[in-house]
């Protein structure tokens, strides 16, 4: 029974096409629309119908059970995830705190960034162009200067604090005595004879600008660099920093000023 209602299907399906298409007929196309509506029907009743309705009915069974168990494992897949990363998360935190104890005052932003060896949650310049790096959110937070280099442990890192005390003073120590140097040079230069430095003109080169004789000095000494002292008219001696920027593109910073000294003072003998 079902198979004759199938071909009946299929052959008023051929004969609505062919009485639309091929021979338009209104009657016959009408005819052959309710006989497929009418082989339809009685095929939804024959055993066969029945059957094939009950097997997909039992398939989509079959997969919504198993969407459901593969929704069920992922959702414990995540949890273990979880509850795994939340653990990960407490040791990046022992070994971020571990590591930032490498860090040193003074480091550059590279150096940083290689010692952490892991990305940071914060990685921004502010407005002022200062770099802040942070890492776990504020598990450790450091802080650079305008040059890029590590001066502030924020968080996490407290000796870069104690290393920027020490920096400073150190620094001030070595600019107390590079000035006494620079002092005691320019001190030395301005309180030789005219004499002596005209004596030896390959040591101190000399030069007439308008009234006054000027003397350059190549110390030879790395803090202090050149000195130029100028004697004026009125034998009074002053001697400056060398800088091509300054004043007739050779004097900077005054650092001794006395009156010249012409020769060397002539030593007196006793005879007894």
């Amino acid at each position: 029974m079902g198979t004759i209602l199938s071909l009946i299907w299929v052959a008023s399906i051929v004969c609505i096409w062919y009485f639309w298409r091929k021979k338009p007929n209104k009657k016959y196309l009408l005819t052959s629309v309710a006989v497929l509506m009418i082989s339809t029907f009685l095929y939804s009743l024959t055993p066969e119908y029945r059957a094939d309705s009950a097997k997909r009915e039992a398939e989509s069974a079959s997969k919504a059970s198993k969407k459901s168990k593969d929704t069920k494992a992922s959702s414990a897949t995540k949890v273990v995830e979880k509850s795994s990363s939340s653990k990960k998360d407490d040791v990046s935190d022992k070994q971020l705190l571990k590591r930032a104890k490498k860090l040193k005052y003074g480091m550059s932003y590279d150096e940083v960034k290689k010692i952490m060896a892991t990305k940071p949650t914060t990685d921004e310049r502010d407005e002022s162009g200062y770099y802040t790096l942070q890492y776990n959110v504020s598990t450790v937070i450091l802080g650079f200067d305008e040059k890029d280099k590590l001066n502030q442990g924020i968080k996490g890192a407290p000796q870069i604090a104690k290393q920027a005390q020490a920096s400073a003073k150190k620094a001030k120590e070595e600019s107390s005595n590079n000035r006494n140097t620079i002092a005691g040079f320019a001190q030395s230069f301005g309180q030789k004879p005219v004499e002596k430095l005209q004596r030896m003109s390959m040591v101190y080169t000399s030069e007439r600008i308008g009234d006054n004789m000027y003397y350059i000095w190549d110390t030879g000494n790395k803090t202090v660099g050149k000195l130029v002292r100028v004697d004026d008219p009125q034998r009074f001696t002053t001697v400056y920093q060398y800088d091509e920027n300054g004043q007739d593109g050779l004097l900077g910073k005054q650092l001794y000023s006395g009156r010249t000294i012409m020769n060397n003072p002539q030593k007196v003998y006793i005879y007894q």
